[in-house]
């Protein structure tokens, strides 16, 4: 959990802050990671952001107590992307050819990622006996 004071100091990362408002932790992750990318200093400069020279170790490490929070959303909007696409498409073999991987892979990522959802084009067929084999 990031404190108040750490959140206050990471705030000069983001436009938001800029602006009187409050950033929202994604913002203020962005900003950090974009000051940091930003070795040349000047994009950040001309946005009135501190460059890569003036991020400190206490900001990174105030940085990285955001990323679990951002990965569970990074997780959590892929997983509800890949449902939707599999609405769409209706085979995990037509998913995983629309993202260049094969359907077995993206369905056990959406699985890992906490998916419930069954479809039910999107089970293997059941063979039994020699009647499968004709």
């Amino acid at each position: 959990m990031l404190s108040e004071s750490d959140r206050a100091a990471l705030a000069r990362y983001t436009l938001a802050a800029q602006t009187g408002k409050t950033p929202t932790d994604h913002e203020t992750l962005v900003g950090v990671v974009s000051a940091v990318d930003d070795t040349e200093g000047e994009t950040q400069r001309l946005l009135g952001l501190p460059g890569a020279d003036e991020v400190t170790a206490e900001d990174l490490r105030a940085a990285l107590q955001l990323v679990p929070t951002e990965r569970h959303w990074v997780d959590t909007a892929e997983r509800d992307l890949l449902a939707a696409l599999m609405d769409r498409l209706g085979t995990w073999d037509a998913v995983g050819e629309a993202l260049g991987q094969r359907g077995d892979t993206v369905r056990f990522r959406y699985r890992r990622l906490g998916g419930e959802k069954i479809w039910p084009s999107g089970r293997p067929t059941k063979r039994r006996g020699a009647a499968a084999a004709e």
